[in-house]
């Protein structure tokens, strides 16, 4: 449905469930993260939240919790 360098969007086999799944790439500033997660923002309105449960599966996704990266 949806894929960039940080999320993809699908719909399971169901239908009745979106999954939302981050990769491992790190976002690089408030700037990148913003520009990766707008279009993730947009599919799911696309899809109509209001009808879909939601998985997010960031097993991936790279941890960080210093004090710049908490700042953004």
């Amino acid at each position: 449905m949806f894929e960039n360098e940080c999320w993809s969007v699908m719909r399971l086999r169901s239908e009745a469930i979106i999954v939302v799944r981050r990769s491992g790439v790190p976002f690089t500033s408030a700037v990148h993260c913003d520009e990766m997660a707008e279009p993730v923002q947009e599919e799911l309105d696309r899809l109509g939240r209001g009808s879909h449960g939601l998985l997010i599966d960031s097993r991936d996704a790279p941890r960080r919790n210093d004090p710049a990266y908490e700042s953004w």
